[in-house]
């Protein structure tokens, strides 16, 4: 089961909170969900960015999930963003 973060059940997730700034190289061996604004390469089995989210730079991760206005450059290895 997925919860709303994108995470399945019991699944540890790295959170970005609304509010939260991140300056730098991000790196996480759990799946990234993103409410607040990275300005940096992230790498992750799986990146979530929400409506509030933001990720300037690029990202190497296995899936995407993009529900903000404009996602980051990215080379997923499959993604999941809802059509427009």
């Amino acid at each position: 089961m997925v919860d709303r973060l994108g995470a399945s059940a019991g699944e540890k997730t790295t959170l970005v909170e609304d509010g939260t700034e991140f300056k730098g190289s991000f790196t996480s061996k759990c799946p990234i969900v993103v409410r607040g604004r990275i300005e940096g390469d992230v790498a992750a089995p799986s990146l979530t960015v929400s409506p509030t989210g933001s990720v300037h730079g690029k990202a190497k991760v296995g899936q995407l999930h993009s529900r903000a206005r404009s996602p980051a450059t990215s080379t997923p290895t499959s993604s999941s963003s809802p059509a427009r």
